[in-house]
């Protein structure tokens, strides 16, 4: 039966977001992706409609740091999958990873292991192979197991995703989720005071995640402070500075281009 919601028009918002994210400008996908909460509200479309677009958002108000209102549209997303006669346990299990990297991001690592928990599981069950959702929950597992200086887990779980991103079709040694893997390996080679290994894997990581989401790129300025703390920690004073400066720069231009 036909339907006045705009399905083109929801779609087409949530793709425009999804380019404003990749390119950095969180400020612009959050609006893309509010418009599509406000169409789907309007026309009161609940389930995947209305979930998607909040789970979208609540990750854009996370890299702005907005945790408290990020935490509350997650939750408010899962509320509504989880009302649903039959659960879309593919973005059931998205917002489980997406709740769990957030708790994690506010030093509440027991529930965080308990969505990831619970991200894979969920994502166990679904029928098709979602290459790129699995290495992300993995990836973030190996970060929990790191944590605990379970290490050699965390190595063995890190050497899994990145076998996963390299024989996917969709993906591949230049993709961005490879990269991701990557860095997240420099990261513990780091801690595991690895500090030749941790080189090596962050001259190979860099270049595809800078060439994936281009130089300019907040995470990328994330990822230098990232470095920064950890070589911080690992008693790298010289490494820390380096890292340092190359975040308050890129941040500065981010500021000076965003105004943000």
């Amino acid at each position: 039966m036909p339907t006045l919601f705009d399905s083109k028009l929801w779609k087409s918002l949530i793709a425009a977001g999804t380019m404003a994210y990749k390119a950095g400008d969180f400020a612009q996908a959050a609006r893309d992706y509010q418009r599509a909460i406000d169409l789907s509200t309007r026309e009161k479309m609940e389930g995947t409609f209305l979930a998607e677009p909040l789970i979208r958002l609540a990750i854009c108000l996370s890299a702005r740091k907005d945790y408290a209102e990020a935490e509350r549209l997650l939750r408010r997303a899962l509320a509504i999958i989880e009302s649903e006669a039959e659960h879309d346990l593919a973005l059931l299990a998205y917002n489980y990873h997406e709740l769990s990297v957030l708790l994690w991001k506010t030093e509440r690592s027991a529930e965080s292991q308990q969505m990831n928990d619970l991200a894979l599981g969920t994502l166990d069950l679904h029928e098709e192979e979602l290459a790129e959702l699995r290495v992300l929950i993995l990836k973030h597992r190996a970060i929990l197991l790191a944590d605990t200086h379970r290490h050699e887990e965390a190595s063995k779980l890190l050497d899994s995703a990145a076998d996963i991103a390299l024989r996917s079709s969709e993906f591949g040694k230049n993709s961005l989720l490879y990269g991701q893997v990557l860095i997240t390996k420099a990261l513990l080679s780091m801690d595991s005071q690895k500090f030749d290994q941790a080189l090596d894997l962050y001259q190979e990581a860099m270049p595809i995640v800078e060439m994936c989401w281009g130089p300019h790129h907040p995470k990328v300025a994330d990822l230098y402070g990232i470095f920064a703390n950890h070589a911080k920690s690992a008693g790298k004073a010289q490494a820390a500075d380096f890292f340092q400066t190359k975040s308050h720069d890129l941040r500065e231009w981010i500021k000076h281009s965003y105004g943000w």
